[in-house]
């Protein structure tokens, strides 16, 4: 029996920089991944920029990337954006997050995690430093009024410890070694959390966990 290849679409990137050695830099660091087609969108009011699923942004001189941002999400209301800066301050992280970016990543991180960091942000999943995410948690649902809430799923006690760890952005293996149990069990674990919380992914399933009280951060 013959096999066919499934061709998935590529994830179109736009480096939002006039400066085209930025291009050349991101093109020499993510050349090698397939799934990504790198251009440089210099101008966020070009045409062809809303061709971009994702937009990597840096803040420029002049222009905030507030205001950046800003003029972005306006032009662009489906592309999805990744801020990327110098240094990883908490104010900055969680300021552009609280902006719109659906993450921040520092400019000098390695391809893997950029590589990481654009297929999330893609996915429209939040990607942020993991010893901020309790703070991003915390952010996104004071940003929706009435969201906290007593009403709890019913969990066994295992669950609650593993939720406990997972809500501060820790891998499976690392939730897995201080409760002594395998990393295949966490990963069931976290199956059957989802499947209750009613949610897709483990940031929702953290943020949901403490919409619901059931940990704390």
């Amino acid at each position: 029996m013959k096999l066919e290849l499934i061709h998935r679409p590529k994830i179109r990137v736009g480096i939002f920089d006039e400066d085209p050695v930025r291009l050349i830099g991101f093109r020499d660091v993510l050349g090698s991944e397939q799934d990504l087609q790198l251009t440089l969108a210099g101008n966020i009011e070009l045409g062809e920029s809303a061709e971009i699923d994702v937009a990597i942004l840096r803040e420029r001189r002049g222009c905030s990337l507030a205001r950046q941002l800003e003029k972005i999400t306006a032009a662009l209301p489906r592309t999805r954006v990744l801020a990327t800066g110098s240094s990883l301050d908490q104010n900055d992280v969680i300021e552009s997050i609280g902006l719109g970016a659906k993450g921040y990543i520092r400019e000098t991180a390695s391809a893997a995690e950029f590589a990481s960091a654009i297929r999330t942000v893609n996915q429209g999943l939040i990607w942020a430093p993991r010893r901020l995410l309790a703070i991003v948690i915390d952010r996104i649902i004071d940003s929706f009024p009435g969201a906290r809430s007593t009403d709890r799923v019913a969990l066994t006690s295992r669950e609650k410890e593993v939720l406990q760890i997972l809500v501060t952005g820790s891998s499976n293996k690392e939730i897995a070694t201080p409760l002594g149990i395998e990393v295949r069990t966490v990963k069931a674990h976290v199956s059957h959390l989802m499947q209750k919380l009613g949610v897709t992914n483990r940031l929702a399933a953290a943020v949901e966990a403490v919409r619901q009280s059931i940990v704390s951060i």
